[in-house]
């Protein structure tokens, strides 16, 4: 049986191709290729089996591939981009534990310059950098400008390197190379060009799997990232801006792409030019010349010429920022916080007490909530009624969910994600059956109703 190894690269719509493997496994199956469920993920591979590499779970692959070699398939596929990074000693492990000869790898590059840009633009919205924007524009004998030229010109992008660690367990010729640009996909398409790789192509039976926006952050708005990182001195968390920007760039579309020079985009591409051009005679097969049309991804900016840019992304966001982030939890424990509640209350230790007929609470939910249309939001609601109050109706972004009685645990009130308002803001106005004095009144304060004692969110997806 042969087996196919999609190890990546990075930023090379990897994600998207994983998820339609998970979501077409059947479809796969019907056409004689078999996807192990041994360290399935949905959206990431088998990443999970494939980066521990423990040898239990991989003698359990090796046994469930020979069942599916005994019944027929054709081939097997595994993925996880990760495997590009593999050392000598782990390929040696992976391939002789499952005690397969007629292994291929399926790779997909993407032009060096290019990724060197947009991979540190995933870096900085995910885990922060030690180089800044700024960096790469300082001069070359500056010890921060070193640092920076390091990150241009990184080991990791040398594919032929890679490759050449994977040539000594794969025969000459099983290595099939797809450069990672639209132009250069079937049908522009990622995922049909994966399919073709695989000698498939999609029919009216395949699912496409919907729309999932991963944004990388634009310039503008990692030189803020850059700030927030060097000065630490916000009051808002790292997790809450990286999403404030990224809803941002959503929403109004992305700024600056690109931050190197033209200078420095033909130094890297004369760097590796060497090492693309050996990539044929390392796998043994025709390969027609790597990136001779290479991506536009120099810009002529300076940090001075972005300022202003800057300065107008850095004033949305603090207006954004107004409104208070709240992130996904297991159970609805948190107490309402203070600024989430703006009009219609009035607070004591224990919880927020109503004041009049009608409460509002207004806060946002992290970006990534909302990028997949078929998901819903989970709001939990927890309270306490004055005497016989029992209810409460709930509105959210203006949908009524009739009358609640708030004070089960949990009371939980589903959401179209598709509803989530302008930067995933979600308002919920509760409108109160009667007031009566609290248990414990405070001096000065309105007849109320509601005690609201909890407040939580959690996001489901079909898939």
């Amino acid at each position: 049986m042969k087996l196919i190894l999609h190890i990546g690269t990075d930023k090379t719509g990897t994600t998207a191709i994983q998820m339609h493997v998970h979501a077409n496994r059947e479809w796969l199956l019907d056409r004689g290729v078999y996807v192990p469920l041994t360290g399935l993920g949905k959206d990431n591979g088998h990443s999970k089996l494939l980066r521990a590499l423990d040898s239990r779970d991989l003698s359990e692959l090796a046994k469930e591939l020979a069942i599916a070699e005994a019944h027929g398939y054709d081939s097997a596929l595994l993925s996880w981009e990760g495997m590009s990074y593999m050392s000598s000693q782990e390929i040696a492990k992976l391939v002789n534990t499952l005690r397969l000869d007629n292994v291929w790898l399926l790779v997909y590059l993407r032009e060096q310059a290019d990724i060197t840009q947009t991979g540190y633009l995933q870096e900085i919205k995910t885990d922060g950098s030690p180089i800044t924007i700024e960096d790469f524009q300082r001069g070359a004998l500056s010890p921060r400008g070193i640092r920076a030229r390091m990150h241009c010109y990184s080991g990791t992008r040398n594919y032929a390197r890679m490759l050449q660690r994977w040539m000594r367990v794969i025969q000459p010729g099983r290595v099939i190379v797809r450069e990672f640009q639209r132009d250069k996909l079937v049908r522009g398409s990622v995922v049909d060009d994966f399919l073709s790789a695989l000698g498939l192509s999609p029919d009216h039976h395949f699912c496409r799997v919907e729309h999932f926006s991963n944004p990388s952050l634009d310039v503008e708005s990692a030189i803020l990232l850059n700030t927030f990182d060097n000065e630490s001195s916000g009051t808002l968390c790292r997790k809450t801006i990286s999403f404030s920007l990224q809803s941002l760039v959503d929403s109004e579309g992305p700024g600056t792409r690109y931050f190197l020079s033209p200078e420095r985009v033909s130094a890297i591409r004369r760097h590796y030019k060497r090492s693309n051009a050996a990539i044929a005679d390392i796998i043994g097969t025709q390969l027609s010349p790597l990136f001779q049309t290479s991506p536009d991804c120099a810009t002529a900016e300076t940090l001075s010429s972005l300022s202003a840019r800057v300065e107008m992304r850095a004033s949305k966001l603090t207006a954004l920022s107004v409104i208070p982030m709240l992130f996904a939890t297991k159970r609805p424990h948190q107490r309402p916080p203070q600024g989430i509640l703006t009009t219609g209350w009035g607070t004591i230790a224990d919880g927020a007490w109503s004041l009049g007929e009608t409460s509002l609470l207004q806060f946002r939910l992290p970006f990534w909530m909302s990028t997949r249309p078929r998901g819903e939001v989970a709001v939990f609601l927890k309270g306490r009624y004055t005497k016989s109050n029992s209810k409460t109706q709930v509105k959210i972004n203006g949908v009524d969910f009739g009358w609640q009685n708030l004070s089960s645990f949990s009371r939980e009130i589903r959401v179209p994600a598709s509803c989530l308002g302008d930067n995933q803001t979600l308002e919920v106005e509760l409108r109160h059956e009667f007031q009566e004095p609290p248990p414990s009144p405070v001096s000065g304060m309105e007849l109320s109703a509601l005690q609201l004692r909890r407040i939580g969110v959690q996001f489901f997806h079909p898939d």
